[in-house]
């Protein structure tokens, strides 16, 4: 994180936060939104904007139809383990991250 993207952000009653307008700007994120909260294995804290989506809804039988065209496609995969699994999901965002770098220093 370079020092132009380091803000500070004080926890108030009820453990309450308030995001720096010029982030929620640049995240697109709008009143109502859901952010997951992830505590890292390095102590810090990680906020992703993420969406939920109800069982049930038209949202939620669209998402089951992708993942079914997913796997009609061969767009899965299978792990013995869950640490197969973890470190299936570490190369995975390595290879995205990577990817995201590639075409910003394109940019």
């Amino acid at each position: 994180m370079s020092d132009l993207d380091r803000k500070f952000i004080r926890v108030r009653e009820k453990n309450q936060i308030t995001l720096p307008t010029d982030l929620v700007s640049a995240l697109a994120i709008h009143v109502g939104d859901f952010l997951e909260a992830a505590r890292m294995a390095d102590g810090s804290i990680q906020l992703r904007p993420t969406r939920l989506v109800a069982v049930g809804t038209p949202a939620a039988e669209r998402e089951e139809s992708l993942a079914k065209q997913d796997i009609r496609s061969g767009r899965f995969g299978t792990y013995e383990s869950a640490d197969e699994l973890v470190d299936g999901l570490k190369k995975r965002r390595k290879k995205v991250a990577s990817a995201a770098a590639e075409a910003a220093a394109g940019d």
